[in-house]
């Protein structure tokens, strides 16, 4: 293969990477072929934390928790605005019934039952909720 063969072939590989890495994020619902997935595992459970009264994200110090049955797990802060964290998520690429807590010191607990989150072709699906922190009496 001379040199010149092979930096074109890099180069089309660096373009299909970058293709990639572009439209990755993005769902095709279907192609000729089947579905086109994103190259990541999706978490079932995504939750947004905020102050119910000012609306600042209040994520950052509180315990969010996902049980399915008998599967029980700490959700991790995985969305950051400014670096100060905003979204707690867990459960990957598990589906399931879950019921959500979030609790934070100075705050009511948080809750949501039966929530359900699905899988599909590609995975499982992301169910986004928003817990609106009230301050404790």
């Amino acid at each position: 293969m001379t040199v010149r063969r092979m930096a074109g072939w890099i180069a089309q590989a660096a373009a299909v990477a970058a293709g990639l890495a572009f439209f990755g994020a993005c769902r095709i619902e279907r192609s000729p072929t089947g579905p086109i997935c994103p190259a990541v595992v999706q978490r079932a459970i995504e939750v947004t934390v905020t102050d119910q009264a000012t609306g600042a994200p209040a994520a950052a110090g509180a315990v969010g928790t996902l049980r399915d049955g008998p599967y029980a797990e700490t959700m991790q802060a995985v969305g950051f605005t400014n670096g100060v964290a905003t979204t707690l998520g867990g459960a990957t690429g598990r589906p399931g019934l879950y019921d959500v807590r979030v609790e934070k010191a100075g705050y009511q607990p948080w809750e949501a039952i039966g929530v359900r989150s699905e899988s599909d072709a590609c995975g499982v699906r992301t169910v986004p909720l928003t817990a609106a922190l009230h301050t404790a009496p």
